[in-house]
């Protein structure tokens, strides 16, 4: 057999086009010097430059965030004239390390103080500004199983009443020192009955959560509103319980100083929960009127020229691409031949990336990095944001961000990153996103005309809030690289 007949099935006339539609359909060749002119015409790529333009934004609200055992306590209050104010508040457990003495206490003891210790892992707004934090006593029917799921909106008065309080402490970001908690009469009465109770108590952790529920803790109400939201590392958070003891010959004497461990494990491990709060305000600000003029964020009839994604179980934004679009695409496949018919093609997408840009973006200024320092760093784009599944509710990604595989191929020694990248280009002021398999089956008629976007699938609870341009300064732009093949 010959070279030519064993390889003629390679040379099927294919061309390969690259595009970025838009309102107005333009082109631009590239010239290739060497060897272009001998390329049949059929077969000569042609590349396309436009501005996409026509696709519908819109603001939603999606607030069923997983936040149960995390590792993490996120507590604080911050507030912003666009996003307005969020509190962040915890439902948390706590389990001895032991006591001072096998058999206990010591004699008679006494109760001095209790401190709280806490490691910041991160943090949100002004950390100089110091807080009040109230901590409650959670309610001795509350039914709180440490393998169950809880979510970011929780309802936390089913579990503690606004009598119960034990504790108040002041906070401001100063690092990782203790913090006194400032006790209240039912307070005392805690400290008290942690020393006091069976020490049977102290060796079974079922025994234990029995008698100490565990606490509720949130800003207080009087605490300032543009302050921070901090996330402290559960691992390394713990509460110190001084005392005194009598001296056992001498009972008037005072025999030693001694501290008793708290920690706040959580997971499966120490069958002992944690669960993660956020309460969102928007009233004075641009969210706000937004909130009031979208009905709360469900409305898809009035277009928003500027759309938003917050972390937290905030609001993100919907984008919809019109039929309009859609069919443009699809006019895509159709060339013509030498007499002029028009001839359908196949058309394989090789690349659609999607540029969402930052609002007011202005490069080099300074306040355009700070919001590029408080914006997520990574969006996620999803088709659904409540999907059931054995993790709970958890979102359904388009087809190009299947996040699962990030974790599922991970390297050793390096991230595995999907191509559909979506990470915030600093240098340029916009996310990325490469969406080739969900056009394809856009054009395909299998899949719905609709992307929220959200942060990224492992950031929900991270912190970040961002402005993007729908249809205002920069609009998205949509580079398309495909190819025809002739039927």
């Amino acid at each position: 057999m010959s070279f030519k007949s064993r390889f003629k099935g390679l040379f099927k006339t294919v061309s390969t086009i690259a595009v970025v539609i838009g309102a107005a359909v333009g082109c631009s060749e590239v010239n290739y010097d060497m060897g272009y002119d001998f390329i049949p015409e059929s077969q000569r790529m042609t590349l396309c430059f436009d501005t996409l333009s026509g696709v519908k934004t819109y603001l939603y609200r999606y607030d069923s965030v997983l936040s149960s055992n995390t590792g993490f306590m996120f507590l604080g209050r911050q507030k912003d004239d666009t996003f307005g104010q969020r509190t962040n508040s915890c439902i948390v457990q706590y389990l001895p390390v032991a006591m001072p003495y096998k058999g206990g206490f010591g004699i008679e003891p006494i109760i001095d103080s209790m401190f709280l210790r806490v490691e910041i892992s991160s943090y949100d707004g002004d950390t100089t500004v110091e807080q009040k934090f109230n901590v409650y006593a959670l309610n001795s029917d509350a039914d709180l199983c440490y393998d169950s799921l809880y979510y970011a909106n929780i309802d936390v008065e089913e579990y503690y009443n606004a009598d119960s309080l034990l504790f108040t402490f002041n906070y401001s970001g100063r690092g990782n020192i203790a913090t006194r908690m400032e006790p209240t009469a039912l307070g005392r009465e805690l400290m008290n009955k942690l020393v006091r109770v069976d020490t049977s108590v102290y060796n079974n952790d079922d025994k234990f959560r029995s008698n100490f529920k565990g606490f509720y803790i949130t800003p207080d109400q009087s605490s300032p509103a543009k302050a921070a939201t901090y996330q402290f590392n559960l691992e390394n958070a713990y509460m110190q319980l001084w005392l005194r003891d009598h001296d056992s010959i001498d009972q008037a004497k005072i025999k030693d100083t001694l501290t008793s461990w708290y920690y706040f494990y959580d997971g499966k491990e120490y069958k002992s929960l944690s669960v993660n709060a956020a309460e969102y305000d928007y009233a004075g600000s641009t969210l706000g009127a937004l909130e009031a003029s979208t009905n709360n964020f469900t409305d898809t009839i009035t277009i928003q020229p500027t759309i938003y994604v917050q972390t937290w179980g905030g609001v993100v934004s919907r984008l919809r691409l019109p039929n309009s679009l859609v069919e443009q695409l699809n006019q895509l496949k159709y060339t013509k031949d030498a007499n002029g018919n028009s001839i359908e093609n196949s058309i394989l997408i090789n690349q659609a990336m999607l540029y969402v840009n930052m609002s007011d973006y202005v490069e080099g200024n300074m306040a355009t990095v700070d919001k590029m320092d408080n914006a997520p760093q990574r969006l996620g784009s999803y088709l659904n944001m409540r999907t059931s599944g054995t993790a709970g509710y958890t979102p359904a990604p388009i087809p190009d961000y299947m996040y699962d595989l990030e974790k599922s191929q991970q390297m050793s020694d390096e991230d595995y990153v999907l191509p559909y990248n979506g990470y915030l280009n600093r240098s340029n002021g916009y996310y990325e996103l490469n969406i080739s398999s969900y056009i394809q089956q856009v054009m395909k008629g299998t899949m719905k005309q609709d992307i929220i976007l959200a942060p990224s699938a492992y950031d929900f609870m991270g912190y970040g809030q961002v402005a993007l341009d729908g249809l205002t300064q920069r609009p998205m732009k949509l580079s398309i690289t495909y190819t025809l093949i002739k039927k």
